[in-house]
């Protein structure tokens, strides 16, 4: 089931989170058993994860980033996302990318093995620019979706 838009209000499924995140759908059960995690809601038996929370939720685990302003441009979600960038080394490590962007470190150094994620080798380590990390995390952004569920709205 794709993202539901019902003109104000957009929401994600677990398995859309799980995706955008790149934990599992059982880890997202986990978070919410902890009251850790996105904010979610229970429609009955469904799960769902309203887009301005997981927005918020996320910016907010990335480098104390912040949303400055979430609204619908006709049929486009726009997020302007602030970043600070003070203190952020030139070169980080796959744990570090894994901190601040919400994955785990094995899905760091996947992305590197991908080719999505471009890193050089210093001995054995793994370093990554933040800002290559950065242009991950975007693509990682949930995007309004059409209604038929047939892909994301141009």
């Amino acid at each position: 089931m794709p993202a539901s838009n019902n003109g104000t209000h957009s929401f994600l499924t677990p398995k859309e989170v799980s995706s955008r995140l790149g934990v599992t759908v059982q880890t997202l059960l986990l978070w919410r058993s902890r009251g850790e995690g996105p904010p979610w809601i229970r429609d009955g038996k469904l799960v769902l994860y309203p887009l301005d929370g997981f927005l918020q939720w996320y910016a907010l685990r990335v480098a104390d980033a912040y949303i400055e302003g979430v609204e619908w441009e006709g049929s486009t979600l726009r997020v302007d996302i602030v970043l600070p960038v003070e203190d952020i080394p030139e070169m980080v490590s796959p744990g570090w990318c894994a901190r601040m962007f919400g994955v785990t470190r094995n899905g760091v150094l996947s992305a590197i093995k991908r080719g999505e994620l471009p890193a050089v080798k210093d001995g054995d380590k793994w370093l990554i620019r933040p800002s290559d990390a950065a242009l991950l995390w975007a693509k990682r952004l949930p995007r309004e979706r059409r209604a038929d569920g047939e892909g994301d709205v141009p």
